[in-house]
């Protein structure tokens, strides 16, 4: 003889408790009473499942649809749908945008998604960039996607299975491709020999030639390396490092005065600024 776990006990939404010919059940048995024209006119999905199968008016018996999503996600769909308020700080986790995004797109309900675009601006989002990269490219809203991609930059990013976010392989590349471009617009600058002149020259302010690797070429494949591995730019020079102490100590050996081959305070001003000046896009 088994046993069987018994199903909770039905209770409904306070919101969606008396009005509406249809019930929309919950895996925890929570049900919301909605009427089907409002299903309708907001979702291409229920106009298509109520079009050969109306509810019969004539008895007070409701159709009762079982729906996977939670409780929250069916509340702020149906508030949306049926142009209640919802409180705006109501998804206080990543999770609970993509839940009510997926379930969005499942029942195809544009206003949902409409108010998705809008909420991809609050903290709780803007606190996961990867993952607000993600969806924002997936529904296509650029003006977000744009934003998170330059926040991406400050990740250090897990390429493991199962640690990214779903997206399609184009929007992958995006992340990597800015990355590589700010590369190479960085090293392309640290080799200019009119702004960097007194480091590219590879002499000193005498004119005496420095043996290679100067502290300048030293200085410079330590920078782009830091930059690849932080492509925010913003920790490049505040790393407590030897390479950027021995640039800033360095000398001519030639010189009978030691004088500094570099200086420093204007350096790391060119310096600063050009990180400051990387591309944050690839348009």
């Amino acid at each position: 003889m088994t046993s069987s776990v018994p199903a909770p006990e039905i209770s409904y939404h306070a919101d969606f408790a008396t009005d509406g010919d249809i019930e929309l059940a919950t895996p925890a048995n929570v049900h919301f009473r909605i009427a089907s024209s409002t299903l309708c006119r907001s979702s291409s999905f229920f106009r298509a499942m109520f079009a050969n199968a109306q509810p019969d008016s004539s008895t007070s018996e409701r159709h009762v649809v079982v729906v996977d999503e939670d409780e929250q996600t069916v509340e702020v769909l149906l508030k949306i749908a049926s142009g209640l308020p919802v409180q705006f700080l109501q998804l206080t986790e990543m999770e609970d945008v993509e839940r009510l995004a997926h379930a969005a797109d499942k029942y195809d309900m544009p206003a949902a998604l409409n108010f998705l675009q809008v909420y991809m601006h609050v903290p709780a989002v803007r606190a996961q960039p990867l993952r607000r990269y993600a969806l924002a490219a997936r529904y296509g809203w650029e003006d977000s996607c744009a934003e998170a991609l330059v926040d991406t930059l400050q990740l250090d990013i897990d390429f493991s299975p199962g640690a990214l976010p779903p997206m399609d392989m184009l929007h992958l590349a995006r992340i990597l491709r800015l990355r590589q471009f700010r590369i190479k617009a960085f090293a392309a600058v640290l080799d200019d020999v009119v702004l960097f002149g007194f480091g590219n020259s590879g002499k000193c302010n005498a004119q005496h030639v420095l043996p290679k690797p100067t502290p300048w070429d030293t200085l410079k494949a330590f920078l782009v390396l830091e930059l690849t591995r932080h492509p925010c730019g913003t920790t490049v020079l505040s790393a407590n490092h030897a390479v950027l102490e021995a640039a800033r100590e360095a000398k001519c050996k030639e010189c009978e005065n030691g004088t500094l081959l570099y200086h420093w305070p204007r350096t790391l001003d060119l310096l600063q600024r050009a990180l400051q000046r990387l591309p944050t896009k690839l348009d």
